[in-house]
């Protein structure tokens, strides 16, 4: 695993409580992230998946992603990886996290349109 720091979350919330325990206090979302099917990979896809992560993405590490399509390939799925190089930035902000959606959006948009116009993802 890369060597990366985490957004601390209690920054960004209101009472100053973490998001881990925002979920771990509420029984409805509890569930849904201790139930059966809680990791991503537990099961094939069952469509083409894009990918998108920074290379210096301070929510969801970038060796974290790779891993999770990995896995996904490993059991028989298509997956498009994307990696966005945007150079880091104000560390532990999530901007890392957030621009990408932005910069990003003409490529899932185009990754979409191929799907619907019958291009293979993978391709």
């Amino acid at each position: 695993m890369e060597n990366w720091e985490k957004t601390d979350t209690r920054m960004l919330t209101v009472d100053g409580r973490s998001l881990a325990e925002i979920l771990q206090q509420d029984p409805q979302v509890n569930a849904v992230f201790t139930g059966p099917n809680y990791r991503l990979d537990d099961r094939a896809l069952n469509a083409p998946m894009l990918l998108i992560n920074a290379l210096h993405d301070d929510t969801i590490p970038y060796g974290q992603a790779r891993e999770l399509a990995d896995a996904y390939r490993g059991l028989g799925g298509t997956v498009d990886f994307v990696t966005d190089p945007l150079p880091e930035m104000m560390p532990k902000t999530a901007m890392n996290h957030a621009i990408p959606m932005f910069s990003q959006a003409g490529t899932a948009f185009e990754w979409l349109v191929d799907r619907f116009n019958g291009v293979p993802a993978g391709a």
